[in-house]
């Protein structure tokens, strides 16, 4: 979505949509008017494809408010002999907030400061509001970001939980981590983390019973057994040792 102030500035028709998505996520770059043909016609463009494409940037001009009127803050679109440019403020983009807290929140958990990046990761994931390019049907070129985008999700989303569990928050994300461990039944990190969490609200027999049932879902889905990481897990609580799973690289090797 394209705001300026209160207002939206989001154009309706959906291939105005799609040019817009694809120039919002190389703000203040070039995009070659080849990629752009490339996410609304893939490789079947029209032969009045940049005519079309350049009726596209007209409109999308007008819907933006960049019309001629000299408005301080509107965001425009600036015509490359190759291809085109969107400017606007990068801090009113969502993407580049998003990647600059991602960011200092990583940092700040490589240096063991759980509280201070738990605060920016969760900032960081608020301005999530929806599954990626949400109401755009998306061509070749941003499926693609698409995917690598919501790779860059849940990292953040790893890190926060690995933020919170360090402060002590292990109750709270038993709820989040049951939901996380059904919509990604295959996925070790969640699980070991519903496992950790468990075990330190004082759950330990469903801390056993998650590795169990997911040992059984691994086999019979993909004929594999759990990773080192996740058994170790296990054997921990097995062992009653909660009190390492705290700054211990072995059992948080996904802090990256």
């Amino acid at each position: 979505m394209a705001r300026e102030g209160d207002l939206d500035c989001t154009p309706s028709a959906p291939k105005l949509r799609r040019v817009l998505a694809t120039l919002l996520l190389r703000a203040n770059k070039l995009v070659l008017t080849e990629t752009l043909a490339e996410e609304l016609w893939q490789h079947n463009p029209p032969p009045t494809a940049m005519a079309t494409l350049q009726t596209y940037v007209y409109q999308l001009r007008k819907s933006l408010g960049a019309d001629g009127r000299d408005r301080e803050g509107m965001i425009r679109t600036r015509t490359d002999p190759s291809g085109y440019v969107l400017n606007v403020d990068p801090q009113k983009v969502d993407l580049v907030r998003f990647r600059s807290l991602l960011g200092e929140g990583r940092r700040a958990l490589e240096e063991h400061r759980p509280e201070r990046a738990s605060d920016l990761l969760h900032r960081a994931l608020s301005l999530w509001q929806g599954p990626v390019f949400g109401g755009v049907r998306s061509g070749p070129v941003l499926e693609g970001h698409a995917a690598y985008l919501e790779e860059e999700r849940m990292n953040a989303l790893e890190l926060r939980i690995d933020a919170d569990l360090r402060i002590g928050r292990h109750r709270e994300l038993v709820s989040e981590l049951k939901s996380l461990t059904v919509t990604h039944p295959l996925h070790e990190w969640f699980q070991s983390r519903l496992m950790i969490a468990l075990h330190l609200s004082s759950r330990r027999g469903e801390a056993l019973e998650t590795f169990h049932r997911y040992r059984h879902v691994l086999q019979e889905e993909l004929g594999l057994e759990p990773n080192h990481e996740i058994q170790q897990v296990q054997r921990d609580i097995l062992n009653c040792e909660p009190t390492s799973w705290y700054g211990i690289d072995r059992v948080y090797p996904s802090v990256r």
